[in-house]
């Protein structure tokens, strides 16, 4: 019976192939990050092993780099001989290429790869980074506008591989894709020349700009330059154990390599070292009588000395000698800080001029200097949006006086402050609802817009962005993040998150629609795939294989521990120890959080505690600038650090400016306790 049996399947089975009736099983079509623009998925998949071959132009330096990046995955992933695939230059391929190998070509120098696309490849977009790929019966094709295009499209591939030991598989898709945004970025400052205890090494800086890579990010903004950026003529301002030219330039090229450009910025922190005397002083002030403000903020030097200028245009070479970047920052925002007082109006150089003109000649002889460098300045916007504080009153009105508006970019992150008219021009609350600092700046003659997001929002801070979903034709935008790069810290803080969305919806329009099931599912997967580079060092294939089991095992919400949606401000201050004294004794400490005036206005506030041991016995008071915080027990926080789910505060109780929202906590107990952390956490969203 058994033998007939068999007989049976065998004669059914040859009776199917003969007729057709036989099909490939479907498979199920991975994530992949960030949605190309367009993907069909036919069933099926290419069976693939580690004899397979990289097919790729020669002449082409960049392509070339990119085809041994893709023999390193496969060939790991498939345990080729020695962990690669044959690479084989188009140019001396004796015959036609296999069905298994992989063709990876550019416009104009990729001959192999483009017969088998077909008519896909007359569908490639003519932008930089574009690429069309296609996966199926016949084999497996990669075109790139370019060479970053290629290896964006070697990315999307990778993602499409399902390893199985010395065999896998790669599912069936045809992809046309590019990216909608010019400047896709973040903010990372360097490691030290020699990273001490603690602080992240060189290793992990180019696992961070791998994962950048991943997420396509074409832009590293490097903040902090005057600290870690090698300086020719001015070594006395950099760090203690500052990067040499030669490890810069290590890193430079490794970038180059993932196709990230490494983007200088103008800083200001020589002002505390050497050259105190630049700096702005009211008649008879020292620089030790300015304590308070140099806490607080950045202090201004001034813009009608020659030696300012000799520093600044020296310094600025400097780093864009170290930092070829195609873009340079000129961030005015954060060099000019109203809160505390301008020093233009009191400094003996300067007293006598207008502050409008004096601001725009100051900016455009900065631009100037980036323009005449062969670079694209990126200028801060704020200072040109709305009416400050004191002698910067008219600031704004420089908007039309800056040179070369044309060639200069404008980085915003003010629209929601005049939404919520937080600001005042001439005398009058602005209070514009429909105000889009995209078309506003374009209106003026800038080149374009680049919007900063910044925290854990996912860009509920931008409501510009957010709510066209994606479809704004804008420059780009760049993940303004301030602290260490270390992960922990970039998780804690929402970094990652922030990072993964930002990436999502900068490279296409609405692909997925914002926040839908699809949306949420990507960006865990990416932060996910983020988080095993950074801890792990892993290579992509490994990362996309532990990022597709992780994100399945997270709740549709994320990570629990995930920080509050919105804009957060942290306490500078130490933690407040309140432990120790007899029984009955009333201790008691503070923080202070400082909120910038142009969060004034906003449309929920929350308080983030995070505390030790709190309260166990309800003798621990908490006020918040006078008014009493509500904040319940756990016993989550017994003898461990706890964050605490957030509190609700009316915004009326906060305090807008330099003067800064002081947490009072209080202790009359047996045992006391101890304030960790504490931060705010705005957002333009209503109180749900």
């Amino acid at each position: 019976m058994k033998r007939i049996l068999a007989i049976w399947l065998a004669l059914y089975s040859t009776w199917a192939a003969a007729s057709g009736g036989a099909a490939e099983p479907a498979t199920r079509l991975p994530i992949v990050f960030p949605a190309p623009v367009r993907i069909e998925h036919p069933d099926g998949a290419l069976p693939v092993d580690g004899a397979a071959r990289v097919v790729a132009p020669a002449k082409d330096r960049r392509l070339t780099g990119v085809a041994e990046l893709l023999s390193r995955e496969l060939g790991g992933a498939l345990a080729a001989s020695g962990s690669r695939l044959a690479v084989v230059a188009e140019e001396r391929l004796g015959a036609a290429p296999g069905r298994g190998d992989v063709l990876v070509g550019t416009l104009g120098a990729g001959r192999l790869a483009a017969r088998r696309l077909g008519a896909l490849a007359g569908k490639l977009p003519a932008r930089p980074g574009a690429y069309v790929l296609s996966v199926g019966r016949e084999g497996c094709a990669i075109l790139g506008h370019d060479a970053q295009g290629a290896f964006y499209g070697v990315l999307t591939l990778l993602q499409l591989l399902r390893p199985g030991g010395v065999r896998g598989e790669i599912a069936f898709a045809r992809v046309v894709d590019f990216p909608r945004r010019f400047y896709r970025g973040m903010r990372a400052t360097l490691p030290r020349g020699k990273p001490r205890k603690g602080e992240i090494t060189h290793a992990y800086y180019r696992d961070l700009l791998r994962a950048m890579a991943f997420c396509r990010l074409n832009h590293v903004w490097v903040q902090g330059t005057s600290w870690n950026t090698p300086m020719r003529r001015h070594p006395e301002v950099g760090w203690t154990d500052v990067l040499t030219p030669g490890q810069t330039k290590g890193l430079v090229d490794f970038a180059g390599r993932h196709f990230l450009s490494m983007d200088g910025s103008l800083d200001w922190q020589w002002v505390y070292y050497k050259y105190k005397h630049l700096a702005e002083l009211y008649p008879d002030e020292t620089w030790q009588a300015m304590r308070k403000v140099r806490k607080r903020s950045r202090v201004n030097v001034c813009p009608s000395n020659p030696e300012t200028w000799k520093m600044l245009l020296e310094t600025m070479d400097d780093v864009m000698e170290s930092l070829p970047g195609d873009h340079f920052a000129v961030p005015l925002d954060e060099m000019y800080q109203e809160y505390h007082g301008s020093r233009w109006a009191v400094c003996p150089r300067c007293r006598d001029k207008d502050p409008v003109k004096l601001f725009a000649e100051f900016a455009s002889r900065l631009t100037a200097r980036v323009i005449e460098r062969g670079r694209v300045p990126i200028v801060g916007g704020g200072m040109l949006l709305r009416e400050h504080q004191g002698w910067y009153k008219g600031i704004y009105k420089a908007v039309d006086l800056i040179e070369n508006r044309g060639r200069i970019v404008v980085y915003n992150w003010s629209e929601g402050h005049i939404r919520r008219g937080a600001m005042r021009v001439e005398g009058k609350r602005l209070q514009r609802p429909g105000f889009k600092a995209t078309p506003f700046f374009r209106g003026h003659g800038y080149k374009d817009v680049l919007h900063l997001f910044a925290g854990n929002d996912r860009w509920a801070g931008r409501p510009e962005m957010r709510e066209v979903r994606g479809k704004l034709d804008c420059y780009g935008g760049v993940v303004a993040y301030y602290h260490s790069m270390d992960y922990e810290a970039m998780q804690a803080k929402g970094t990652i998150g922030n990072l993964a969305f930002t990436a999502q919806h900068l490279w296409s329009p609405d692909r997925p629609p914002m926040d839908s099931a699809a949306d949420l599912r990507a960006c865990r997967y990416a932060e996910c795939l983020v988080g095993d580079i950074l801890q792990r060092g892993s290579g992509y294939v490994a990362a996309i294989a532990a990022a597709r089991k992780a994100s399945r095992r997270l709740a549709d919400n994320g990570p629990a521990s995930r920080p509050a949606g919105g804009r957060p401000f942290e306490s500078a201050d130490p933690p407040v120890e309140l432990l120790g004294p007899k029984r009955g004794t009333r201790t008691e400490g503070r923080m202070r959080i400082v909120l910038p005036v142009e969060e004034a206005r906003p449309g929920r506030a929350q308080l983030v505690l995070t505390m030790f041991d709190w309260d166990q016995h309800g003798e621990g008071e908490i006020y918040l600038n006078g008014h009493r915080i509500a904040l319940p027990t756990s016993s989550k926080s017994n003898w461990r650090d706890h964050e605490f789910p957030p509190v609700r505060v009316p915004a009326e109780w906060l305090r807008f400016g330099p003067e800064p929202n002081v947490l009072r906590f209080v202790w009359r107990s047996t045992s006391g306790f101890i304030a960790k952390k504490a931060r705010i956490v705005l957002s333009d969203r209503p109180p749900s």
